[in-house]
């Protein structure tokens, strides 16, 4: 599960905001990096940033895969339940505070779901993905907002003092003996 690659635009985005060239030219080396796989399943928000940023990731890997574009990701996701309000949040707040506010539980749950609920119901729907295709590779894009929490929900991931992933930053999910297991930063811990 990854962030979408370098966008334009500013701390708060807009969904229109594109992938800039160097953000397209580092999806495509990813894709490269992950290349010579027969079977590669790729999700994406609807925001076009990251449908782009999934079909150049296959680009890049020599696939001739499709995207599965997918609310689950964003848009609104398994945290949204009112985007205006949210809107109204981060207009006042900016991106990091209104994180950081969000997973210590002060943002208003008619806004945002708790960190815990979204988490768990993102993670639920990736792992009956991984299920129906055991051992193949599921890739999932999406936006810092909505893969920072599952890191902070199951791994204490300060994002107070480290922030939210990074662009093409993000975390593994793996069934390893009939477990899932998340993995980033060397730490990993079960779902």
């Amino acid at each position: 599960m990854i962030r979408h690659a370098e966008r334009y635009g500013r701390d708060v985005a807009l969904h229109s905001d594109g992938l800039t060239p160097a953000g397209r030219e580092h999806a495509r080396r990813l894709g490269r990096r992950i290349g010579g796989r027969r079977e590669v399943r790729l999700f994406a928000s609807p925001v076009q940033r990251c449908v782009d940023t999934a079909s150049l990731i296959a680009e890049g890997a020599g696939l001739d895969a499709e995207v599965t574009v997918t609310t689950m990701l964003g848009l609104p996701g398994t945290y949204v339940i009112d985007e205006e309000e949210v809107d109204r949040h981060l207009a006042v707040m900016g991106l990091h505070r209104f994180a950081v506010e969000w997973v210590n539980g002060r943002i208003p749950a008619e806004a945002m779901a708790p960190v815990e609920l979204g988490t768990q119901a993102l993670m639920d729907w990736v792992l009956g993905n991984a299920r129906e295709r055991d051992g193949l590779l599921d890739i999932y894009v999406g936006h810092d907002l909505f893969l920072t929490p599952v890191l902070v929900n199951h791994l204490g991931y300060d994002i107070a003092s480290t922030g939210l992933l990074g662009f093409l930053d993000g975390f593994t999910v793996t069934v390893e003996d009939g477990k899932a297991v998340l993995s980033y930063g060397g730490k990993r811990a079960p779902l």
